[in-house]
């Protein structure tokens, strides 16, 4: 059972720093410092939304699975950066970027 007197001494320990106003604006500066720093989560975010908007990806997923081990990241959290971000543009296919006739035979030509 917790004595009644240690859990005073913990009250009285956290009046101290303060009220809980400027306690939680601490540890929002705090969080805010930690995300924002060089390699911090929101550097991770920008940098595969940078992958996703490339359009080397067939979906989202994909972008997600094959990147987020080299960005140091789940599967969740790379997945969940991606979320409604717009869809990158379409690329021309190589046969019609290339040529003025399609060696392929597709329908365009």
């Amino acid at each position: 059972m917790i004595e009644p007197e240690s859990i005073f001494k913990h009250i009285s320990a956290l009046s101290e720093l303060g009220s809980s106003v400027a306690r939680t604006e601490i540890a929002r500066k705090a969080a805010d410092a930690r995300h924002g720093q060089p390699g911090g989560s929101r550097d991770k975010r920008d940098e595969i939304r940078g992958m996703w908007a490339t359009g080397n990806y067939q979906s989202r997923d994909v972008c997600a699975e094959q990147e987020c081990s080299n960005l140091g990241m789940s599967f969740s959290t790379a997945r969940k950066a991606l979320r409604n971000t717009p869809a990158p543009p379409l690329k021309p296919s190589p046969c019609h970027a290339a040529a003025s006739r399609c060696l392929v035979g597709c329908i365009l030509n």
